[in-house]
């Protein structure tokens, strides 16, 4: 049988310093007293402390079709049954996918032929213009 684990890491966008940081080592993340930190057990080898206004994102454990992990939030492109799709990634349901910025449906990540084009942080201009993406929880729009 085939192991189906997948790596489980995030990212976060530090909203008073607008950057993203990316742990390399393998973390833990603490949450303390308003503050949000990435620890590897050494304070002298890439532990860093964000504010309390940090946005914690998780990889899906997908890579897009150039090979980039993909995240929650970040803003892809592709195609979908041959329909084009822009949307930003998100965890609903239990499950990662994409709303549609072009016409708010909800679409299944894995089934995706997408490119990562940013994200909504470091590339809002990439969503405007467009609807602005929606939480859907009433099963409409969804395409698995």
């Amino acid at each position: 049988m085939e192991n189906s684990n997948r790596i489980i890491k995030f990212r976060a966008w530090d909203k008073q310093k607008k950057k993203m940081y990316y742990p390399k080592f393998e973390t833990n993340i603490q949450i303390d007293d308003g503050y949000v930190g990435f620890t590897n057990g050494r304070i002298d080898n890439g532990s860093f402390i964000l504010d309390y206004n940090a946005e914690i994102m998780q990889f899906t454990g997908l890579h897009d079709k150039n090979g980039k992990e993909i995240y929650e939030g970040d803003v892809i492109e592709g195609t979908w049954n041959d329909k084009k799709v822009k949307g930003v990634v998100v965890f609903d349901e239990g499950m990662f996918g994409i709303e549609d910025v072009i016409g708010g449906d909800a679409y299944s990540l894995n089934r995706l032929n997408a490119e990562v084009i940013g994200n909504i942080y470091e590339n809002p201009e990439l969503l405007e213009s467009q609807n602005t993406p929606h939480t859907d929880t009433s099963g409409k729009g969804k395409h698995e």
